[in-house]
């Protein structure tokens, strides 16, 4: 049977990259009883709606000042403090 159908789409752009679609869908069959009758039947619908998201991706860096290796391993490697640079109590 011969089908006629009908789509509206709707395109709303919220921002770059994020978009709202509505869509509308209607069909219809031709019924034919005699030769010259054309009357068409309803046949099917569909109403969609759909929602297009792009996350931004936002990269955070932290810079921290690090110490030189050096300073952090030199009371390793110069050792303990001599006796005599203790205090007593």
């Amino acid at each position: 049977m011969p089908t006629t159908c009908l789509t509206a789409r709707l395109r709303w752009t919220i921002k770059p990259g994020n978009d709202l679609f509505i869509i509308w869908n209607r069909g219809w069959k031709r019924l034919v009883l005699t030769p010259e009758d054309i009357s068409l039947v309803p046949d099917s619908e569909l109403f969609a709606v759909k929602l297009r998201w792009t996350p931004k991706v936002v990269l955070i860096a932290r810079w921290k000042r690090w110490k030189s290796p050096v300073s952090s391993l030199a009371p390793r490697i110069l050792g303990p403090r001599p006796i005599s640079t203790l205090r007593l109590a």
